[in-house]
């Protein structure tokens, strides 16, 4: 879906509500655990390369 079209999505400050709706899509998995942060300075240190 996401991947095919080579969009990479990175998720920060989620609400855990948005998290659980996430996981029960499986979103989570689609997208990586990788690319979901708990904070817009976490996302910022990881994905700074872009």
């Amino acid at each position: 879906m996401i991947i095919s079209q080579g969009i990479e999505l990175a998720m920060a400050n989620p609400r855990w509500q948005v998290i659980a709706k996430m996981k029960a899509a499986k979103l989570i998995e689609e997208i990586g655990a990788d690319w979901v942060f708990l904070s817009v300075a976490d996302a910022s240190i990881d994905v700074d390369y872009l």
